[in-house]
């Protein structure tokens, strides 16, 4: 579960991202609200996978490989609120 968070945080991190690009920065305001979900779902992706490592009798790689997925969506939302700020 934390992975497919991940990869749905990805996947909807780099659409805003090409969207904007290709419309030179105007988008709509819906994409704020899509990026804030955005960053609900990757902080539960995180959570998630914090978890399932902790669990004993599981494969470590898929949540091991959640949790950075999800890290970098956190850090890369940070790092746009960062340039849109400045």
């Amino acid at each position: 579960m934390a992975l497919i968070l991940g990869v749905i945080s990805a996947l909807s991190l780099a659409y805003a991202s090409v969207v904007s690009y290709i419309h030179q920065g105007e988008v709509p305001d819906k994409f704020g609200g899509a990026l804030f979900v955005t960053f609900v779902f990757a902080v539960a992706g995180l959570i998630l996978g914090g978890v399932a490592r902790n669990e004993a009798d599981k494969l470590r790689t898929v949540p091991t490989v959640a949790i950075a997925l999800n890290g970098l969506v956190i850090l890369a939302l940070g790092f746009f609120l960062w340039i849109g700020l400045n």
